[in-house]
């Protein structure tokens, strides 16, 4: 993480066209942040301003700590299609809407549906179908104007590619749940879908070319390995150090 704060802080250096995100099982998994109950990850994003966090299978085995987190946090939890049983209404917030250079961007989260979300999350609460979510919610950020969309999606690179094809109007899609390290961008139709690996060993730069009307006009993709070439935030480093000592 402390890696990761370095790399961030140079992007930051260089543009002020950035989002930071992550696609889901953030908060949890580690011994240290297991026994902050999400509390040391969600503060070492705050720290690193991420723009928003999807929700994945892994966190709602956490819910009582991912709800208190998402309360504290400086970022958002966003899932378009985790909804209460008992009322049908969102769990967290489905998408929002954030200026990048000048450029409306909406975006999505989306979590997963299948037996791995059932096997996690609490019995008040259910998983969507993610592509008719995502097909509600594109066609409200559209309404709002919005130059570009993107989601961020814990259904894996199988369903990222039928999201793309089956809704229309979504940029890109930055994937996770499937552990794949895409070195280039998939491109179905119009949509540009990229996936950085897993246990943060890897940050992803998708750097999108937009043109006067907001429409993608061409993607790259550049796969960091935080390795200790980079050197440790101190900020970070710190906060490292008290949450581990803490355990």
């Amino acid at each position: 993480m402390a890696r990761r704060a370095t790399v961030i802080k140079d992007f930051r250096a260089k543009t002020s066209n950035l989002l930071v995100l992550d696609a889901g099982d953030a908060l949890f998994g580690q011994p240290a942040s297991n026994a902050a109950e999400g509390k040391a990850l969600t503060e070492a994003m705050g720290l690193m301003k991420y723009n928003g966090m999807a929700i994945g299978e892994r966190d709602m085995a956490h819910f009582a700590s991912l709800l208190a987190r998402s309360r504290e946090a400086a970022f958002p939890f966003l899932s378009a299609n985790l909804v209460y049983t008992s009322t049908g209404r969102p769990v967290f917030t489905p998408y929002v809407v954030q200026d990048v250079g000048g450029h409306k961007v909406a975006v999505i989260g989306l979590s997963p549906a299948d037996e791995s979300f059932k096997a996690h999350a609490p019995a008040d609460v259910n998983a969507t179908d993610p592509i008719e979510a995502a097909r509600q919610y594109v066609a409200k950020a559209r309404g709002e104007k919005v130059d570009a969309i993107i989601v961020l999606s814990h259904l894996g690179n199988a369903l990222d590619r039928q999201l793309a094809a089956g809704v229309e109007g979504i940029t890109a899609i930055i994937g996770g749940h499937s552990y794949e390290l895409l070195q280039d961008p998939v491109v179905v139709g119009s949509t540009y879908i990229a996936q950085a690996g897993y246990n943060g060993e890897w940050l992803g730069a998708l750097t999108l070319d937009l043109d006067a009307t907001g429409k993608a006009t061409g993607a790259k993709v550049n796969v960091i390995s935080l390795t200790d070439e980079y050197a440790s935030d101190p900020e970070l480093a710190a906060l490292a150090d008290k949450y581990n000592a803490a355990q």
